[in-house]
């Protein structure tokens, strides 16, 4: 086990590299859900409103 620190050091930066990306898609999926949920809930706010 003379290399072990490269298997180390590969492991946590491919953990990285693969976590980081999926990490920002579901912000991005989370954030549109949210953006859509606040719109939803405006428009029923203003119908109910008007009548």
């Amino acid at each position: 086990m003379r290399y072990l620190w490269v298997f180390v050091v590969s492991t946590l930066t491919v953990g990285v590299s693969f976590a980081l990306p999926l990490f920002l898609l579901m912000r991005q999926r989370q954030l549109e859900k949210q953006k859509v949920s606040t719109r939803l809930t405006t428009s029923t706010e203003y119908e109910d409103s008007v009548l």
